[in-house]
């Protein structure tokens, strides 16, 4: 009697320990999911590219919300900073006012953040070929004949800086051939880096092209990362996709591929 009194105690706390760990978890993921939609860290990246901030994550949205719009967001236009007091997005472009409805401007936009975001702007010239450029499409495409040789010169844009602080600049070169519409060819989409007039680095994709949408300092420590668009054929949308890299020693670092809200 007294064992079996034993074991009816011992199945009750292990019921109650069970139940105890199940409340448990499904506490944690409450608030792990109610802190992740209250975070107000946005980034706004030209007009089509919408990232929210969790925990040094960068979640993109894919629709304009409510909590976006209700944001109060520091915006550079250049590299001239202006406080927005009101924004609204129609026909895919953002609209921004200040705190007395004044139009910013944005002939020159750069980003808008809110919340506890610190974004500085990288001064970058995106520029298009030319023929000193034949060379590395050349040593790093290998065209097999003049119509590919063509595309990747029609499509090639490059920015230079100095990434990784090292005191050398790099150029970031972006190339593809899938203007190339030809029966039974594959066209290839490249992303390199030159240094010191040597191809350090290179991403190839079979298929979807790499653009350059953004240089900038995303979170005020002085290293600049890059935001790029990858599988872009025409315009962009919310829904493209988009990676954040860093330069390192002269080779691409993947800081985040891209991750959907």
């Amino acid at each position: 009697m007294g064992k079996e009194k034993d074991m009816k105690k011992y199945i009750k706390w292990g019921v109650i320990a069970v139940l105890f760990i199940v409340v448990y978890i499904l506490l944690a993921m409450v608030i792990n999911n109610s802190g992740k939609k209250s975070s107000d860290n946005y980034l706004l990246i030209g007009n089509r590219l919408i990232w929210n901030e969790i925990d040094g994550k960068f979640y993109q949205k894919t629709k304009v919300t409510d909590d976006i719009l209700n944001n109060k967001f520091t915006l550079y236009n250049g590299n001239t900073k202006y406080e927005v007091g009101n924004l609204q997005y129609t026909d895919m472009q953002w609209y921004f006012f200040d705190k007395d409805y004044k139009e910013i401007p944005t002939d020159d936009f750069k980003f808008a953040y809110s919340g506890d975001l610190n974004v500085s702007p990288i001064d970058y010239t995106v520029e298009n070929y030319n023929s000193a450029d034949d060379y590395y499409i050349k040593e790093v495409a290998k065209p097999s004949n003049d119509a590919q040789f063509q595309a990747f010169r029609g499509s090639l844009t490059k920015v230079t800086d100095d990434f990784d602080k090292d005191n050398v600049e790099e150029t970031i070169y972006f190339m593809t051939s899938s203007s190339l519409v030809v029966e039974d060819y594959e066209f290839k989409s490249y992303m390199f880096i030159v240094k010191n007039g040597v191809v350090t680095d290179k991403v190839i994709s079979d298929e979807d092209p790499y653009n350059i949408e953004s240089v900038l300092d995303i979170d005020n420590d002085g290293d600049i990362e890059l935001v790029i668009s990858y599988g872009i054929i025409n315009n962009p949308t919310l829904n493209s996709c988009y990676q954040l890299y860093e330069i390192v020693n002269g080779k691409f670092n993947l800081l985040q591929n891209c991750l959907y809200d």
